[in-house]
């Protein structure tokens, strides 16, 4: 299973190697960029198929059996070779179609180097072959890492290599290897000379008279290996441990640093077995009192204690399964023959017997779980009655286990935090956020880490309603309107909780419109002050982009942006500049535009808890699209102002100056007068002859 996720590391590292190339502009590729494409494409190579040959070999698909080509070694130097020369032809070229070429060369040689030397592996070796792949396919993303400019990916993949790495040579060591015979696939290499020859005849003994050398010893070394592990006999061999030692027998575990491949693979089925720990030791604490044992049981681990490789300068590497054992021959071997699981249950059996053990006086490995609990429950009860003999210290030793678990923690959470890529991006949205809802007066919820360029170029058009300094006292002479607004809008918005039933629905759609200069830009701002609602002047410049599908963003963000700065009054001045009538002539990008604006309208204006209110203002309603009309659900005509109107537009204007102009102003003569001379204006109009009046 390790073996295929690290054949998809390598795959990974290939296509991700090659279609960043592709993506790239060649003519600005940097040397770091360049070098790290080829070492991931070569290293993701080696790391696919050797992978995917180990993975065949551990489950039976190829033969485990070593590939003894002749000339390998030549083969993987020239292999090696081939790949230098890819390399140098992708570093150096500037053509991206002889890049590529390399690059595909590259992965050719590199899978080919990668499987031959998995091949040429012997099965029993491959988890040896797996801590190397691990260590190639952290390599492999540590290049991923500098290729795409990713800080997190080039540290993971720094420290998977580097542990793989170290793993791996520690298991050479311990195996008197070479890791530079292991990287070429020279497990089987040949010897300087001629080995010493191995001969003579091995005496060979049955399950019971394994088991009566056994019982008649006093102190028993089990030595383990990988055929245990294969086997699967930890349980087994654990069954035997508890009855030697129910008669008193010493028994200890001596464990050989890669016994099962693995460093620490056999401590942990022994553990998992139910072997007490005190009596596993490592080789280098049970070799100085191996003559001290009586017996010493050695079950799937030829390989470990083949006595060659110290009195044979010219056997093969030390550990070689398949080399001959002189220790076979040896007058105080016996060989006990068979499968190490079926092998252990007949000694269990014999032992049993041989022991005198009854049913009663051993329990299987079930029932001694069940003791084990029924032990562990015990010492629980002790434990509680120390802790409340002892509480202070049981109080100081949990505390310092809490405050040590939450160091770990936070250490890690800020080591995470700095490796993070988007670390920059996301402290400039919390700087933008930050500042956005001070200028608002008001949180603003985001949704992601940091906000698109779109939804910033919007911001900049979001106006804080306490910063209009226009209220409905300031609009005169459209009484009727603001009282309808005062219905529709203000209340509906102030209080949205009232108006989310299929009866009460907030009107989310109204337009102004009348002759220029009549009040519907300031009404629409003193409406926005009146609901306490942000106010986003949209603009066809803000919202128009030469970059096509640009406009849809900006849109997009609007309506996004409004959600979230909710209530929200979206006013467009000139709406029909921007949704009017759709024709066959115009561009599609401006039909596209208006269908976007209104899809989104219709979306939030469905949503009952949306608090959004599109404010339009034209001079020329008939130039809308019918479909703009139709989401336009209140429509006021804003028309020029009668006298009555005018009367109360000159009086709220010369009432603000009052103090600076003098109260003679507000005479109702002056006021007829000045009155006479705005006939027939707008708002603007009677502005101007206020003016007039005021300068004499």
């Amino acid at each position: 299973m390790v073996a295929g996720f690290h054949s998809l590391v390598g795959l990974a590292a290939v296509t991700t190697s090659i279609a960043s190339y592709m993506a790239a502009d060649p003519a600005h590729l940097d040397a770091v960029h360049a070098a790290s494409t080829y070492f991931g494409t070569f290293i993701g190579a080696v790391t696919l198929t050797g992978s995917a040959v180990a993975f065949g070999k551990l489950h039976g698909v190829l033969p485990s059996k070593p590939l003894a080509l002749p000339g390998k070694n030549a083969l993987n130097l020239g292999l090696l070779a081939g790949n230098a020369a890819a390399g140098a032809a992708f570093l150096t070229t500037g053509d991206p179609g002889v890049a590529l070429a390399a690059l595909g060369a590259t992965t050719a040689l590199a899978g080919g180097l990668g499987a031959h030397m998995t091949a040429s592996i012997g099965g029993a070796d491959m988890p040896v072959v797996i801590t190397l792949l691990n260590s190639y396919s952290g390599y492999a993303l540590c290049a991923e890492g500098f290729m795409l400019g990713n800080d997190l990916l080039t540290t993971v993949g720094a420290l998977i290599g580097s542990s793989g790495a170290i793993l791996s040579y520690i298991m050479c060591r311990a195996m008197n290897r070479s890791l530079a015979n292991v990287i070429l696939g020279g497990y089987a290499t040949a010897a300087a000379g001629p080995a010493a020859e191995v001969g003579g005849t091995h005496a060979e003994v049955d399950a019971h008279g394994a088991a009566e050398v056994l019982t008649s010893a006093r102190s028993v070394l089990i030595v383990p290996g990988y055929g245990l592990a294969v086997a699967g006999a930890q349980y087994a061999i654990a069954d035997l441990v508890k009855r030697l030692r129910s008669k008193n027998i010493a028994v200890k575990f001596g464990i050989h640093p890669v016994a099962g491949r693995m460093p620490g693979q056999l401590n942990v089925l022994l553990a998992e077995a139910g072997v007490p720990y005190d009596i596993v030791e490592e080789m280098d604490e049970v070799n100085p009192h191996m003559e001290d044992f009586d017996v010493a049981l050695v079950i799937g681990a030829n390989d470990t204690i083949n006595s060659a490789a110290i009195e044979d300068p010219n056997s093969v590497i030390a550990g070689y399964a398949g080399a001959d054992n002189p220790v076979f021959y040896k007058p105080n071997t016996q060989m006990l023959l068979g499968d190490a699981k079926t092998v252990c249950d007949q000694l269990n059996q014999k032992v049993t017997e041989a022991l005198g053990l009854s049913g009663e006086e051993w329990s299987p490995p079930m029932v001694w779980l069940g003791e084990t609990l029924q032990k562990l429950g015990s010492a629980a009860v002790k434990m509680a009655q120390n802790t409340s003999r002892n509480n202070k210290s049981t109080i100081f030793e949990v505390s310092y286990l809490g405050l040590s678990l939450l160091g770990s923690w936070l250490i890690l959470r800020w080591a995470l935090k700095q490796m993070d890529p988007t670390k920059k991006n996301v402290e400039t949205a919390k700087q933008r956020k930050k500042a956005l809802s001070k200028r608002l007066g008001r949180p603003v919820n985001t949704d992601g880490q940091y906000e698109d360029v779109s939804k910033r170029v919007i911001a900049q058009e979001v106006v804080n309603p306490a910063h209009i300094n226009i209220t409905l006292q300031d609009v005169g002479g459209l009484d009727h309107i603001i009282e309808d607004l005062q219905r529709n809008v203000i209340t509906p918005m102030r209080r949205p909780e009232l108006f989310r039933t299929s009866l009460l629905r907030q009107k989310r759609g109204v337009l102004l419109y009348g002759p220029p200069g009549t009040g519907k830009t300031m009404l629409a701002k003193a409406l926005a002050s009146e609901c306490n609602a942000c106010f986003i002047n949209l603009k066809a410049s803000t919202l128009l982009s030469k970059w096509y599908g640009d406009t849809n963003k900006l849109i997009a963000a609007v309506w996004s942006l409004a959600a979230k700065i909710a209530p929200t009054i979206l006013f467009i001045d000139e709406v029909d500049s921007l949704l009017g009538h759709r024709r066959a002539v115009e561009h599609e990008a401006t039909t596209a535009m208006k269908t976007e604006f209104m899809q989104l309208w219709d979306g939030f204006e469905s949503a009952s808890d949306s608090n959004i209110v599109v404010l339009g203002a034209t001079n020329k309603r008939d130039d809308l699209d019918d479909a703009v009309l139709r989401r336009f659900s209140l429509q006021y005509e804003v028309r020029l102002p009668q006298r009555a109107q005018r009367e109360t537009i000159l009086g709220l204007l010369l009432a603000r100056h009052a103090r600076e102009l003098g109260a003679q102003y507000l005479d109702p003569t002056l006021m007829a007068e000045v009155e006479g001379r705005a006939r027939g204006t707008a708002g603007p109009g009677a502005a101007a002859a206020g003016a007039g009046a005021a300068a004499g």
